[in-house]
């Protein structure tokens, strides 16, 4: 069976590195992690970057909306 987490994410670069790395103690090899960035103006993307080339492996999306809706 395969694994998905979804983490959403806003400016979190407190919690997004501690988040991962818990996962990363206990996650089973069948799993992946989605990092979903609402257009973070902190370091939340380079964090999230920073796993996604270590063992667990996380997708990094990085989200903009439109100037005008």
């Amino acid at each position: 069976m395969n694994i998905t987490v979804a983490i959403c994410c806003y400016n979190s670069e407190k919690v997004l590195d501690k988040t991962l790395k818990k996962l990363r103690e206990f996650t089973p090899s069948n799993i992946l992690v989605l990092v979903i960035d609402d257009c973070s103006s902190d370091k939340t993307g380079t964090i999230a970057k920073k796993y996604s080339a270590e063992v667990v492996p996380v997708s990094y999306t990085h989200l903009t909306l439109p100037t005008k809706r």
